[in-house]
């Protein structure tokens, strides 16, 4: 065990302001509030397909994990890593390519490029559990 390291007050008003900023031991235990809603998926990568999609992620409810997921397995994961890797997140189109297309300025002779809609490069096809 280690020894109990004093910490000062202003020390204490980072680690409750941002809890995740601060380094942790190898012996601390995280302890969660609550758990994240847990949904069963089959993942499919539609930008490199066949390919594994390595990539971390830190929410507000879920710490930062690292995940390593292959096309077209079935994994239990986090809501809000499902919405993240559709685009739906908070986090906005992150995990989205724009569409663009192009039509005539308003001076009626030169084009422009505009985004139409947005694709995802990910898919998570939810199983259902009976």
């Amino acid at each position: 065990m280690k020894p109990v390291q004093k910490i000062s007050q202003q020390e204490k008003e980072s680690q409750a302001a941002d809890p995740y900023s601060v380094p942790m031991a190898n012996s601390e235990v995280v302890v969660a509030d609550a758990m994240p809603r847990m949904l069963k998926i089959r993942f499919f990568n539609l930008r490199d397909a066949g390919r594994e999609l390595k990539f971390f992620l830190h929410t507000k409810t879920h710490p930062l994990h690292h995940y390593t997921l292959f096309h077209d397995r079935e994994y239990d994961l986090p809501e809000e890593v499902v919405h993240h890797l559709e685009g739906m997140g908070s986090m906005g189109n992150t995990c989205m390519v724009p569409i663009r297309k192009d039509r005539i300025a308003a001076d009626g002779i030169q084009s422009e490029s505009y985004i139409h809609s947005w694709k995802s490069m990910f898919q998570c096809k939810f199983i259902r559990q009976l």
